[in-house]
């Protein structure tokens, strides 16, 4: 079982795919069919136990060159290629969060100090073996 823990959604309100462009909290108000983009630093994303079904898009959720962004409690489905994507990030966040029913769940490329927990994957699509892609650029001093 996946606990998912309802709020009473203080932030901005979603109700419809979006692409966020401003730092903020924004919280969906009911399931959504379509993606949600963040162009923005400091996101938090709450799904509020809702889910956001990638309509076969690339990615459900996806984030480029961004910082201090949490992606939280909640699912995700349905994406053509990766349930939540985050490139070129810092900082990212992704906690209690189903992904299932895409090809991969979840990318974090270049995406340094990043955390991911209590994430499940099942039922995604992908026959090469990977379906959790972490791919972080580490350069020495």
């Amino acid at each position: 079982n996946f606990n998912c823990r309802k709020n009473t959604c203080a932030a901005t309100p979603i109700s419809c795919p979006t692409e966020i462009r401003h730092s903020g909290c924004y919280c969906l108000t009911r399931d959504i069919e379509g993606t949600i983009i963040i162009d923005a630093d400091n996101v938090t994303l709450d799904l509020n136990c809702h889910l956001v079904d990638g309509d076969g898009a690339p990615a459900a959720i996806s984030v480029t060159n961004h910082v201090d962004i949490t992606i939280k409690n909640g699912a995700v489905t349905n994406a053509g290629s990766l349930g939540i994507s985050a490139t070129d990030c810092a900082g990212v966040i992704i906690e209690d969060i189903q992904i299932y029913g895409s090809n991969n769940a979840l990318s974090l490329t270049r995406s340094i100090s990043s955390q991911i927990n209590n994430v499940k994957a099942y039922d995604n699509f992908n026959t090469s073996g990977a379906v959790v892609l972490v791919c972080l650029l580490y350069t020495s001093p």
